[in-house]
């Protein structure tokens, strides 16, 4: 993403449906009829749970900030488990109004695993897993990852960008690995 923000374009629209991997790594992002230029105001241009809240209500514009946010949206299940936003897996869940996912992704926001504790999923349940995924987690990602879902959910100026994402990964690289 870094080229395309330097030439003055962003991308809202980054989801797992628009993300390819081959098989030696190779990323390719596709679908990419919604890049606009950099503090356009292009809302509800996205996929709903990965496109900023601020977005989907017009209360920002799209800038390199909103493609930060859709990469920890993007990482946090295949690190944690779930929605970052969600108050328990959607997953398990037989049906979810409109209205409920409304409020979770944009109108309410509250990252699950707040500092308070208050959402933290049910360590008896089957969503427990979750709890301890998160604290394997080294804490200069779980840091970024409460930065996004926290403060930077309102001021899209404290999120972490796309390349401080790729930043964090890089010093991880040596204790991810395939299975």
């Amino acid at each position: 993403f870094a080229a395309l923000h330097l030439a003055g374009f962003a991308y809202p629209d980054l989801s797992s449906n628009q993300v390819l991997v081959n098989m030696d790594g190779d990323v390719a992002i596709v679908d990419c009829d919604s890049i606009g230029f950099a503090n356009d105001n292009l809302t509800n241009v996205g996929t709903r749970g990965y496109l900023t809240p601020g977005l989907a209500t017009g209360a920002e514009c799209v800038s390199p900030a909103t493609a930060g946010y859709a990469l920890a949206v993007l990482h946090f299940p295949i690190l944690v488990g779930g929605h970052p936003l969600s108050r328990c897996l959607e997953s398990t869940l037989t049906y979810v109004s409109d209205s409920v996912r409304e409020s979770w992704y944009v109108t309410n926001p509250c990252f699950v695993f707040s500092r308070t504790h208050a959402n933290w999923p049910d360590p008896r349940t089957s969503e427990g897993f979750m709890i301890e995924r998160w604290r394997a987690l080294p804490t200069s990602l779980q840091d970024r990852f409460h930065v996004t879902f926290t403060a930077g959910i309102s001021d899209w100026r404290r999120r972490p960008l796309d390349t401080e994402w790729r930043e964090e990964f890089a010093k991880l690289s040596d204790t991810i690995f395939d299975c």
